[in-house]
């Protein structure tokens, strides 16, 4: 029997960048590609399949020296073998004998397919027809070659038998792992495709059995793609009316090295406005796309919302494998300066020094940052003080030939086509060289009066120096002063910087003197001037005292009256002179206290003084009454007589004494003797709840008291 060869060739492709099928929304945790997929049902060849047809249509092979595969509903020699997921499948006429095994290409210009970086159990899956004749039959031998074309290099082979005696007869599914061919990508020229495989029947063995048909159907490439990648971005700011669209979306993590716009597609824009292809530009650190609209700006009639669906994958080269995808709700806003984001850079901070009378300063901001803004944007100050001689030109810029020495602050107004304004900053210039001469007036009048209000104003004039007649008077001023202001004079500043201040109301004569400082909005540059003021004291008014009188007073009883003043200038000074022996009075808050310790009449001075130093005097007269006699309840005990009646026993009772039980005056009372009285009546028991101590006051016409307690 002569040697016959099963020899045939496939190759499969996938062109990269084909759309993948549906998207996949940034929820979904992973997603399934399919890079190629072929059962053969469609056009004949295949697109893609190379090289060993010998016609243009199936079913026209009959040479079996050029016969290498072809593709058929029924093999010829296997019974019963149909297709397995269609009408057609793949027959390699296995009785081909090509003078070598070997391999055939698809050539330097194949074509062929790519398993992306991070692809995740990227497989080659078919199914090949398991037939065996007999318990006996070698089989036919098929085997299947990788070949990456960038190294290049040879995979495999790896081997599979038509006849395997482990399974039965019919379809049997074959997989071949691809991790190995992961991340070959296309070369720099994009002509050579990184993988493509082939299908290569060989020998069968022994020589001289009977050949049978090789039979695959439904060849797959495919694998996952895991969801890597997440929208930082939310949502995305609204367009305006009238202004290009702009704006940045954000994914974490940072992309891998070499991605780019092909890595992002954007659709849902009007395609008015050019947001093509172009509108996608990845960042420095590979995580942020900038979506920019060249074209038409949005118009009226584009009020409302669009859905704007964005994808993005983290493949390098043409990638197919779109790990993300969101549709975003993109409001058209009529135009509003809300929207509009003006930026300048820098933003803040200090900015390059100069030199007074030295031109060519200049100093540009950028405000390539700021978002829906209009064209021309402008500078100007906000708040602050610019640096004399310079100013804002267009650019914007801060441009001119300073003037004065100082370190100058300020803010600034940008203002774009629309006027639409920001305030930015707060900016620093450091402006080195030679101070004008700052002069400080005379005051109009250096005199006053304790009393009265007070006012005088401090201008300042400017000499600017010979080396720089340009340098001009830097207002608002600052105002400080040593020595000592009058008191209740203060140091202020004039509404609009220009001058300074002397306001208020003295309240002590003298001679004061002190020196004022103006220092300008430099913070450099100053001018002082010494000044003496002279306080006259104020003409007195009435001063009045209270209370009439010091109330009564008695040997041992605590004193405590609290004297006011009023009609002068607080605060007041009190003093005294006749006080009764034991008293005296407090200077500063004029309350008399004390004790008084002998009886008799007295007549006391008072005496206040305001802060002017004007006086008033009041004098009280009376009779500070002798001790009470002593008086003491040795005993209180319920009486041995019908009823509730109570014995108080003890020593000094007088006439006429009043008695207090708990909180209640008790009257009903005989008076036996200076040592016993009885207390008696209705309700009298009442006053004791059992087992509660009750307190008894007793007390004297003279003002003696004694207390006991009683429980019944």
């Amino acid at each position: 029997m002569r040697k016959k060869w099963a020899y045939g060739l496939l190759a499969f492709l996938m062109a990269l960048g084909m759309a993948l099928p549906g998207a996949m929304a940034q929820e979904k945790a992973t997603m399934q590609v399919t890079a190629l997929s072929e059962g053969f049902e469609g056009t004949f060849p295949p697109t893609g399949w190379g090289w060993g047809d010998c016609a243009l249509a199936p079913g026209t092979c009959t040479n079996p020296g050029t016969r290498y595969w072809d593709v058929a509903v029924v093999s010829t020699d296997i019974p019963g073998a149909t297709p397995h997921g269609g009408a057609q499948m793949a027959w390699f006429y296995s009785d081909q004998v090509p003078a070598a095994p070997g391999f055939h290409d698809l050539g330097s210009n194949g074509l062929g397919f790519a398993v992306l970086d991070n692809a995740v159990g990227p497989q080659l899956s078919f199914w090949l027809y398991n037939y065996c004749e007999s318990a006996t039959d070698p089989g036919d031998l098929l085997r299947v070659w990788l070949r990456d074309t960038v190294t290049p290099a040879w995979i495999g082979p790896v081997i599979f038998n038509r006849c395997d005696h482990t399974k039965p007869n019919g379809w049997d599914e074959k997989l071949i792992d691809l991790t190995n061919v992961r991340g070959i990508d296309y070369s720099a020229s994009g002509v050579n495709p990184p993988i493509y495989f082939i299908f290569q029947g060989l020998y069968d063995n022994p020589a001289g059995d009977k050949d049978y048909d090789i039979l695959i159907d439904d060849v797959k490439v495919t694998w996952t793609c895991p969801d890597t990648l997440a929208f930082v971005t939310e949502t995305l700011p609204p367009a305006l009316v009238g202004i290009n669209y702009t704006a940045k979306v954000k994914v974490t993590p940072a992309l891998p090295a070499g991605v780019g716009t092909a890595n992002m597609r954007i659709s849902g824009f009007p395609a008015a406005w050019g947001c093509g292809s172009t509108a996608a530009a990845v960042n420095s650190t590979r995580d942020e796309f900038t979506i920019s609209c060249i074209g038409f700006p949005p118009a009226t009639t584009d009020v409302g919302v669009k859905k704007i669906k964005i994808e993005v994958d983290d493949d390098v080269g043409l990638s197919g494998c779109r790990l993300i995808s969101k549709t975003f709700d993109l409001a058209v806003q009529p135009f509003d300066c809300g929207a509009v984001q003006l930026k300048a850079t820098p933003a803040s901070g200090v900015l390059p020094s100069g030199t007074a009378g030295v031109a060519g300063y200049s100093t540009a901001f950028s405000t390539a940052a700021s978002i829906n803004a209009t064209a021309p944007i402008t500078m100007s100050k906000a708040s602050g003080t610019v640096p004399p001689g310079l100013s804002f030109v267009a650019g914007p810029a801060l441009a001119g030939t300073p003037t004065n020495p100082g370190v100058f602050g300020f803010t600034a107004n940008l203002k774009d086509g629309k006027g639409c304004v920001a305030e930015v900053g707060p900016y620093t210039v450091n402006i080195s060289g030679t101070c004008g001469t700052y002069t400080l007036s005379d005051l109009a009048s250096s005199t006053g009066q304790a009393g009265q209000p007070f006012s005088q104003a401090i201008g300042v004039t400017f000499a600017p120096p010979a080396a720089i007649p340009a340098a001009v008077p830097v207002p608002p001023y600052s105002f400080t002063y040593t020595g000592s202001l009058p008191p209740g004079i203060t140091l202020s500043q004039s509404a609009d910087g220009s001058a300074a201040l002397l306001s208020g109301t003295p309240t002590a004569a003298g001679t004061y003197n002190f020196t004022v400082t103006a220092t300008d909005a430099g913070g450099v540059c100053k001018g002082s001037k010494s000044y003496t003021v002279t306080i006259s004291p104020p003409p007195c008014g009435t001063i009045t005292i209270t209370p009439a009188d010091l109330g009564s007073l008695k040997v041992g009883q605590a004193v405590n009256v609290d004297l006011e003043a009023s009609g002068g200038t607080a605060p007041y000074t009190f003093s005294a002179t006749g006080l009764p022996a034991g008293l005296s009075v407090n200077a500063s808050t004029g309350v008399i206290s004390g004790t008084p310790t002998t009886a008799g009449p007295y007549s006391v001075t008072v005496t206040v003084t305001d802060a002017l130093g004007c006086t008033g005097t009041k004098t009280y007269t009376g009779t500070v009454a002798p001790a009470s006699a002593p008086v003491s309840i040795t005993s209180i005990e319920k009486a041995p007589v019908y009823g509730f009646k109570l014995d108080v026993k003890g020593s000094g009772f007088q006439s006429g004494l009043t008695v207090q039980i708990g909180s209640t005056t008790w009257t009903n009372y005989v008076y036996k003797s200076s040592s016993w009285i009885r207390l008696r009546g209705t309700g009298l028991k009442a006053l004791f709840p059992k087992g509660v101590p009750v307190t008894i006051t007793v007390t004297n016409p003279d003002g003696g008291v004694a207390t006991g307690t009683y429980t019944r």
